[in-house]
């Protein structure tokens, strides 16, 4: 999701209404170091194997998708009106657009959002316009709210973990005796997770991605990188995908070996390669899309900037 300056400063209010989801009751620091635990969070998976979450919008039920490459929560138009929220323009001058090019010129503020015993009596949505997103979806949970707390990606265990931000750097890997990996994230102006990763022995900086159903990287990238161009007889044509139901990109397949974080490896990962318009200076190298990260077991940090990373069925 790409946003303009004028929506950057329209959206600065929208990050107070976020942190202002707040739990019924939070314990206090622990000196052990303890996590805090929050809430936790059944994960339903789609489809194209993106993750959702059950949530009440104006006290009707709904399932969000967890969407850590998004700028700002979104809900979709028709789900909004059905629930008596009734979208807005944003303003004059304002730029934002969805994958694929797809315009946003609408918010809506809720009454009422719950995610379990988290509870935000107004909150304000980016509006979709109706059927851009998954069917299984009503919108997704972007940054704007995960960035306020710690969150637990436990794709195996079929969990969304909240915890406090509250506690003692890299006191957070409690599943697990096994080794682990602590790999140092930025967050950009949208808060997306930027992280150094290793493919085929090849240093590149991705985004971690819940919401891309696929990883991918653009030609552009492989050439420089990998040198690999379209007379390679390793690359294979995976065809005309669309994005969000409006553009359409074609893809090819290349069987890359190795994805490392900090030492935590994923064999033959699939990674699209992607022609289509030419890549923005500030796209990043490589999207890790949901397929390679349910390959693992996350921890989000976002205070501390640190992603905590083990295989997704370490116990």
């Amino acid at each position: 999701m790409r946003i303009g300056t004028a929506a950057r400063a329209l959206l600065a209010g929208m990050t107070a209404l976020a942190i202002g989801l707040l739990p019924g009751s939070v314990a206090s620091a622990d000196p052990q170091c303890q996590l805090q635990q929050i809430e936790s969070l059944d994960l339903d998976t789609g489809g194209d194997g993106t993750i959702t979450v059950p949530v009440s919008i104006e006290n009707h039920p709904a399932k969000l998708m967890i969407d850590t490459g998004a700028a700002f929560s979104v809900v979709d138009e028709s789900f909004a009106r059905s629930v008596g929220l009734e979208p807005r323009f944003m303003g004059p001058g304002i730029s934002m657009t969805l994958g694929g090019g797809i315009p946003l010129t609408q918010i809506v503020t809720t009454r009422s959002l719950r995610l379990g015993r988290l509870i935000g009596l107004r909150f304000t949505f980016i509006v979709a316009p109706s059927r851009v997103l998954t069917p299984e979806t009503m919108g997704m949970i972007g940054p704007d709210v995960l960035s306020s707390y710690d969150a637990e990606i436990d794709f195996a265990g079929g969990k969304l973990n909240i915890f406090s931000q509250d506690h003692c750097p890299g006191h957070v890997v409690y599943w697990t005796q096994a080794p682990y990996a602590a790999v140092p994230m930025k967050l950009d102006d949208n808060r997306h997770i930027t992280i150094p990763v290793m493919l085929d022995g090849k240093p590149l900086t991705a985004v971690a991605d819940t919401g891309a159903a696929r990883s991918f990287m653009s030609f552009q990238v492989a050439k420089e990188i990998f040198g690999l161009d379209e007379k390679n007889p390793a690359l294979r044509s995976l065809g005309v995908f669309g994005i969000n139901n409006v553009a359409a990109e074609q893809l090819f397949h290349y069987p890359f070996q190795s994805l490392t974080f900090e030492g935590i490896e994923i064999r033959n990962p699939d990674i699209a390669i992607t022609k289509g318009s030419d890549a923005d200076k500030d796209d990043p190298q490589l999207v890790i899309g949901i397929g390679v990260l349910r390959q693992l077991h996350m921890y989000i940090a976002y205070k501390e900037q640190v992603l905590y990373l083990t295989p997704a069925e370490a116990r």
